[in-house]
């Protein structure tokens, strides 16, 4: 009875209260959802409305960037700009500011053109003129020049991309200077000049050389004649030249310090480096043949018998002895009132061997300056003479050296600061540039001196010459004796090799 009336009892619950609530909660539910629906749908047509009107703003696809050199970069920064420029149309309030972020990306691009195209045509004069100026360069170059700098370079609009293109051709000198274009710059900076001279049939002409070359005597022995030429640099004319002209000195200075690094070996000084560039330098510049024709300008003729005039042994070759060289050596320490270090000692050193060959010429010859020498002899009132390079102790000369004698050495030199005998009473300071003996060397070398530890050394080759510096009267002011390594012995070796063939004098007119 109990479990029959709980059911009837239930019954008039669920239909008067439960299901008139269930059919208003679904009731509610649909009308949720269709709400929802309905808010979506207003919210896309909004959307719709929204991208609609900013369609109207936004700026054309930039499908083609002018601007010449610049466009690999311009086109890069156009994406950035057109992001910006949508974004500031899609939050504008107005009309105005939607058309006037457009407006702002429209100048933008011009802006950019305008300065790409500007800049191609300056950069196409600069072409010019660099090539003037030694510099190897076209436009693949500047093309080449200009991705890269677009794909590296932050700062691509803020940067000088006339300086920064030469920058980038000097960092490979040797493929984007061209010493032959800097030579032929020069040339044009003088006129030629001329002198009068005998020709074989003894008739007065002209020679004409140009003044960057020195005009000197030779035989020649293809010809078998006496010539004159002008295929002799002159350093001093070639320098001021150069001086005068800042870009043709900047790409000459570019390509020689890039080829002394190059020449440079191990004990080879910083100087001698960059002097032997120099010398390279100067020699594809001014290439032989450049300075003024080759003229036969002696008396050559049969004389009686048919027979044509001998010529005589030009250069005398003997044996020669040893030399005795005086150096100096120091104490280890200094006070303040001394600028160097105080004199220890005065020393006689043997250089050479009685096997060397020596050689006397029948006229003199000039070693030119700006030559690194080993100097041997003290240095006392040579300072107008030569300076002395710190690194490694070998002089600079400052003025020209005549000479008529050579003797070919092999020479030991320290190229450092050395300390001798160290700890002992006899203690003392070698300074780097000293030449040292045989017996000096070989024992530094083997281990087996115990005056402190190896010093660094050089064994050069090379010629020994005693010469004389004249001043500008021709008046001799000062005898000399230095070393002059092979690399720096040019004018030797020709004179030893040719005898009288090369004449050095700067007249060649007046013997």
């Amino acid at each position: 009875m109990a479990q029959e009336t709980a059911g009837t009892i239930g019954i008039p619950v669920l239909k008067n209260e439960l299901l008139p609530y269930l059919t208003d909660y679904a009731k509610r539910s649909e009308r949720a959802e269709l709400y929802k629906q309905k808010a979506q749908q207003r919210a896309a047509e909004l959307a719709a409305k929204k991208a609609a009107e900013v369609d109207k703003y936004i700026p054309p696809p930039f499908e083609t960037a002018k601007g010449g050199y610049w466009q690999p970069a311009i086109k890069q920064r156009m994406d950035a700009e057109q992001k910006a420029a949508l974004q500031r149309i899609a939050s504008a309030t107005t009309q105005a500011e939607k058309a006037r972020a457009a407006q702002d990306y429209s100048a933008i691009m011009q802006e950019l053109n305008y300065g790409g195209e500007l800049e191609t045509q300056k950069q196409k004069e600069n072409l010019k003129a660099l090539g003037e100026s030694g510099y190897v360069a076209d436009e693949n170059a500047l093309s080449q020049y200009y991705r890269e700098q677009a794909a590296t370079n932050p700062n691509f609009f803020e940067t000088n991309h006339i300086t920064g293109f030469r920058n980038w051709l000097e960092r490979n000198p040797e493929k984007n200077i061209n010493p032959a274009a800097i030579g032929t710059a020069l040339l044009k900076q003088f006129k030629p000049q001329n002198i009068e001279v005998t020709n074989r049939n003894r008739e007065t002409e002209r020679f004409e050389y140009n003044p960057l070359f020195t005009p000197e005597r030779k035989y020649d022995n293809v010809a078998k004649a006496e010539v004159i030429s002008a295929d002799k640099v002159n350093p001093d004319a070639a320098f001021k030249a150069l001086q005068s002209n800042p870009n043709l000195l900047n790409a000459a200075e570019k390509y020689i310090q890039n080829e002394a690094q190059k020449i440079k070996a191990p004990g080879m000084s910083d100087t001698e480096a960059y002097t032997l560039a120099t010398d390279k330098f100067f020699g594809e510049a001014l290439q032989q043949g450049r300075g003024g024709q080759k003229y036969d300008y002696s008396l050559q003729f049969k004389g009686a018998g048919g027979k044509k005039p001998s010529r005589a042994p030009s250069v005398g070759k003997t044996t020669s002895a040893p030399s005795t060289v005086l150096i100096k050596t120091y104490k280890t320490t200094k006070s303040k009132k001394d600028a160097d270090y105080p004199e220890f000692s005065t020393q006689q050193v043997k250089i050479g061997s009685d096997k060397d060959t020596g050689y006397t010429f029948k006229r003199d010859y000039t070693l030119d300056k700006n030559k690194s020498v080993v100097l041997l002899q003290p240095d006392e009132g040579l300072e107008d003479i030569l300076y002395r390079n710190p690194n490694n102790g070998r002089y600079v000369l400052k003025q020209n050296i005549k000479f008529n004698n050579a003797v070919e050495r092999i020479v030991n030199t320290l190229d450092e600061d050395y300390i001798s005998q160290k700890g002992t009473k006899n203690e003392q300071l070698l300074k780097a540039g000293t030449p040292v003996s045989d017996d000096f060397y070989n024992a530094l070398m083997s281990g087996s001196y115990k005056g402190g530890r190896r010093p660094v050394m050089s064994k050069s080759a090379g010629y020994e010459v005693a010469g004389t510096v004249y001043d500008a009267t021709n008046t001799p002011i000062k005898s000399i004796s230095v070393f002059v390594p092979k690399s720096q012995a040019s004018t030797i070796v020709n004179a030893i090799n040719m005898g009288e063939a090369e004449e050095t004098s700067s007249n060649p007119w007046d013997k």
